[in-house]
């Protein structure tokens, strides 16, 4: 007993965490305290977890700092468009008959309306009349924002549930948003929220709510969705399937993928496709015992219908297929050609658009500093976590005024392989090899133990009694 307790305690100093156990490592310059750090390519394709669980940041002590996730910076605003806004009466037979009246003063130029919005209600008309306003939006029709209403300087405080209805033709409206509208100045700073993301907005929009209280608003305002940074794009490995019209795509199980683009390899050639990602999640247990195929069957899931993937010139400008993105997330996809010709000569090209993850950590001790990834044991632990709630501003939640550490160098261990499917092959290999080696001793052991068993029957089993010849030939004379 105090044997095995030595040995399990020499097995656990043994495998206690340490740089060198991870397939990747790569030296960071830093700064004492909080640091932020945005990960790389190679980081994604080393992690053997989806969710990075085996991610670490080791300082020369080999101790591991604290980290976590940060959200996402938020995109910087586009341009603000002032709207034309005009109040509605309360009544409903008024405000519908004034809504009519805009209708019907709709000029038709071919397939373009134009309406002049003016006050209907004098500016002495008391806010309490107010029962609604309505908002012009024809010349941003389609965009993606916010709508941001603007209280008038003297308006009284408000708190209530307000609702957006967008039309085409002011006839026929429906529900596009809706949230909290508030105004409140009782502790002395004003305090307002007053925006409200739309998408696609309609030509119209009429802002309504059901308190008895209007608020009383002076302009609006549409702030367009600022433009996405650009993404980075990493071509993805594509190995012929045994059908020359199927292709199968490595996705790296950790990469943040976004969107995924597929084009053949030549360009200006158009080839009809259908893609499929692996369902790798373990399936249902099965209602009751049945015969059925030793193999059990793939689970590929279409990811949409077919589609047309190129890279065609026109006019000088090169226009590419769109993209799509996943629908779940997956280790590997297939792409069927459906033409006749398909990919004969090159495979597809596959290309993905994968988002930046950042993570913050807490730096302290001797350098170097190293981050390090792809530990596969099996009894990998979480490393030590930071709670960014208690450790950053509430008006800094991403962390973007935190020093940003950068990357120097980095190594990788002679186990780690780019070839990701060929390394699961050998590991595979040798699984089979460690399987058969196993069943192998099992059965020398069961032979062993039978041949012992048969030994001692036949020690421990009495000798047959012999005939008394003696005995008989007297008693017969």
């Amino acid at each position: 007993m105090v044997c095995a307790v030595m040995l399990m305690s020499l097995a656990g100093a043994t495998f206690a965490e340490a740089p060198q156990d991870f397939a990747y490592r790569a030296e960071v310059a830093a700064t004492p305290g909080l640091n932020v750090i945005t990960l790389s390519e190679p980081v994604y394709r080393a992690a053997q977890t989806a969710d990075l669980r085996d991610l670490r940041i080791f300082n020369g002590k080999g101790e591991a700092f604290p980290l976590a996730p940060l959200p996402a910076s938020k995109v910087d605003p586009g341009p603000a468009h002032e709207l034309r806004m005009v109040p509605l009466p309360g009544q409903v037979q008024a405000r519908d008959k004034v809504l009519a009246d805009f209708a019907l003063r709709i000029e038709r130029e071919g397939t373009r309306s134009v309406i002049e919005l003016a006050p209907i209600a004098p500016p002495s008309a008391p806010a309490e009349e107010t029962g609604g306003y309505l908002l012009d939006l024809r010349p941003h029709r389609d965009l993606d924002g916010e709508l941001m209403l603007r209280f008038a300087a003297d308006a009284p405080d408000f708190t209530g549930r307000i609702e957006f209805l967008g039309s085409d033709d002011l006839y026929v409206w429906r529900p596009i948003t809706s949230g909290a509208l508030v105004r409140n100045r009782q502790l002395g700073d004003t305090i307002e929220r007053t925006a409200f993301p739309v998408g696609h907005v309609p030509p119209f929009v009429r802002v309504a709510w059901t308190n008895p209280r209007a608020p009383r608003l002076e302009g609006a305002q549409l702030v367009e969705r600022g433009a996405a940074p650009a993404l980075p794009r990493t071509t993805l490995e594509v190995a012929r399937a045994e059908g020359a019209a199927s292709w199968f795509v490595d996705v790296p199980q950790a990469l943040p993928i976004v969107l995924v683009r597929v084009r053949a390899p030549q360009d200006n050639v158009v080839v009809r496709v259908r893609v499929f990602r692996y369902d790798d999640r373990d399936p249902r247990p099965r209602a009751r015992l049945s015969l059925h195929a030793r193999r059990a069957p793939e689970r590929w899931i279409a990811e949409g219908g077919p589609r047309d993937v190129f890279r065609l010139n026109r006019d000088g400008q090169w226009i590419e297929s769109p993209p799509f993105a996943l629908s779940a997330r997956t280790t590997q996809l297939r792409i069927d050609a459906i033409d006749s010709a398909g990919f004969t000569q090159a495979p597809p090209i596959v290309e993905v658009e994968w988002l930046p993850q950042r993570y913050v950590f807490a730096a302290s001790g001797p350098g170097p500093y190293l981050l390090a990834i792809g530990n596969d044991s099996g009894d990998l632990k979480p490393g030590p976590t930071l709670e960014t709630r208690s450790v950053l501003p509430q008006d800094d939640a991403a962390g973007t005024r935190l020093p940003v550490a950068h990357w120097v160098t980095a190594t990788a261990s002679g186990t780690t392989d780019p070839q990701r499917a060929q390394r699961i092959a050998r590991e595979a290999s040798w699984s089979r090899y460690v399987l058969w080696g196993v069943l192998l001793a099992a059965v020398v052991a069961l032979a062993l133990v039978a041949w012992a068993i048969a030994a001692q029957i036949k020690r421990g089993r009495p000798a047959p009694a012999k005939p008394d010849t003696g005995t008989s030939a007297s008693s017969s004379g």
